[in-house]
């Protein structure tokens, strides 16, 4: 009987957490920043978007993603948080947006183009004052294989035009940059988009399992949600910190 209770005791304590957050009745914004190593104009936006909760923006009021694009690779560095759909959602948002190009490092706030980004704390206000349209939950926790199973969900119903993304972040990143642009810098990077998970919106509640990568470190670790409509308009934003 001992032998018994002292597994039982044992498996308890190794039991992972489960992490939970909900929204609010009023919206938080998103702020996306597109970004790459091999960009030598890109390393003081990043130093911004790792600066807010000191510039007196936290995240009950602005989510930053750092998404890392590909599209500079070609001149000798290649970035290893850059991903092929980081670049093709910001061509969406670009022609959403109708820009003629894109670029880097490109702010958007709440799927909109941010030039310049001194503009966040004059256009903040109006957001966050409005009353969301929706509210998100969310639940995670880690199973034994390195995955994070996540449940959310959305109320009131959404059809099935809405998207809901799901997105991992790690925080306190540091890389040595050996070509191109930034060649002999060490760059520091914060809120850098890992993985992306989207699914439609419509269900009232669902669950994804998303695989963590062994090389992410658990303590620098987020989960960003946002929901969309067709059009690209941001409903709302949810952080929930993983550690």
């Amino acid at each position: 009987a001992l032998l018994i209770i002292t597994l039982l005791l044992s498996k308890t304590s190794l039991a992972e957490p489960t992490f939970s957050a909900s929204s609010g009745k009023t919206q938080i914004a998103l702020l996306e920043l597109y970004t790459s190593e091999g960009c030598s104009s890109c390393p003081p936006a990043e130093k911004l978007l790792g600066e807010l909760e000191d510039r007196g923006l936290p995240s009950s009021a602005v989510i930053p993603l750092a998404l890392h694009v590909d599209y500079w690779d070609y001149i000798g560095w290649k970035d290893e948080f850059a991903k092929p759909a980081h670049t093709k959602r910001q061509r969406r948002l670009g022609k959403i947006n109708d820009l003629n190009t894109i670029y880097t490092p490109q702010f958007l706030l709440n799927g909109k183009d941010l030039r310049p980004v001194g503009l966040i704390a004059h256009r903040l206000p109006s957001i966050n004052q409005q009353i969301a349209e929706i509210k998100i939950d969310l639940s995670a926790s880690y199973t034994a294989n390195d995955t994070l199973k996540v449940r959310w969900k959305i109320e009131p119903a959404l059809p099935a035009s809405c998207r809901i993304f799901l997105v991992v972040t790690e925080s306190n990143l540091q890389t040595e940059i050996g070509a191109g642009e930034n060649q002999g810098r060490t760059l520091n990077h914060d809120h850098v988009v890992r993985s992306i998970n989207q699914s439609a919106a419509n269900s009232p509640n669902d669950f994804v399992s998303i695989p963590i990568a062994a090389e992410l470190k658990r303590n620098n670790l987020d989960l960003i949600a946002f929901v969309e409509d067709k059009n690209g308009r941001v409903l709302q934003t949810l952080k929930l910190p993983l550690h």
